[in-house]
């Protein structure tokens, strides 16, 4: 993995945005999932520039 996405995927771990699992025997391939957490976060982010969208296609209708 490159140094600049090991440095993204520890933070997303860190944050507990995301869990990893190595598969088999190669130690250099991993597994990440997204946890409840992580969702929520996610979800959060869609939606925040989803609301701006929203009012400001209200503020214009009227």
């Amino acid at each position: 993995m490159p140094p600049s996405r090991a440095k993204q995927v520890a933070a997303l771990l860190n944050a507990g945005y995301v869990k990893q699992e190595r598969l088999g025997s190669d130690t250099r391939r991993v597994w990440l999932s997204m946890t409840r957490q992580g969702l929520r976060a996610y979800q959060g982010h869609v939606a925040a520039p989803q609301e701006i969208v929203n009012a400001a296609t209200a503020s214009t209708s009227d």
